[in-house]
């Protein structure tokens, strides 16, 4: 019988072995270069004995090698568990591993940029909306200027006895050019909403995540 324990225990355990896996590999000596006194068997300049060097360079290494083996096997272990445990959400049922894939995504967290694919959307459609207001504000600012010097070429200095077909021309003249933004999906609601409904799912995972690794048990 293998060793059981909680997906949060082994999470724990697993950080803690990467942590004194990285400090035993920093702190370790495994060789130098020195002279070796072959009468006294000890290194010239850091007085060692050579005997007991590589004994402890050995036991370091067998060390480190132990609690590598233990970090794969919880890792493995939890690896599988995830991929046959199921959450509900929302959303619909997930494995754990779809559950945080998920959640990484939604997040932008995603090793592979080009499956952000809810981020990169909502990411191009503010660009498009953000750069189609300042052109149209651009534009009609220049509209504007061009429909002032219309009406001066139509009125003149003095519009005295000008009929008011004259500024109908120019009206029409900027009705006529006037952009406006053509926005089918009302784009900042559509993302304000699904900000809320991301925020929402989000929660919801990290909660049922929480769950599903204080309630499930794995053997290692």
């Amino acid at each position: 019988m293998g060793e059981k324990m909680l997906i949060t225990q082994a999470l724990t355990e697993k950080e803690t072995l990467q942590d004194e896996i990285c400090r035993l590999i920093q702190e370790a000596k495994f060789c130098f270069a020195d002279t070796i006194c072959e009468r006294e068997e000890k290194t010239r300049q850091k007085k060692l004995d050579e005997t007991e060097f590589s004994r402890n360079a050995q036991e370091v290494f067998e060390k480190i090698q132990e609690k590598i083996k233990r970090y794969y096997q919880i890792e493995e272990t939890i690896i599988v568990s995830n991929a046959k445990v199921k959450i509900h959400t929302q959303a619909g049922d997930f494995t754990v591993t779809g559950a945080v894939s998920l959640r990484n995504r939604l997040r932008g967290k995603s090793a592979y940029q080009n499956s952000l694919f809810e981020v990169n959307m909502e990411r191009k459609m503010d660009q498009e909306y953000t750069r189609s207001v300042q052109q149209i504000k651009n534009m009609n600012l220049q509209l504007e200027e061009r429909a002032d010097a219309v009406r001066l070429s139509i009125l003149g200095k003095d519009s005295k006895g000008k009929g008011d077909n004259s500024l109908d021309a120019v009206n029409d003249f900027r009705k006529e050019n006037t952009m406006e933004l053509v926005d089918p999906l009302d784009i900042k609601t559509l993302i304000d909403e699904n900000e809320v409904k991301r925020n929402t799912l989000l929660s919801e995972l990290d909660t049922q995540l929480k769950v599903s690794n204080a309630t499930t048990f794995i053997e290692i």
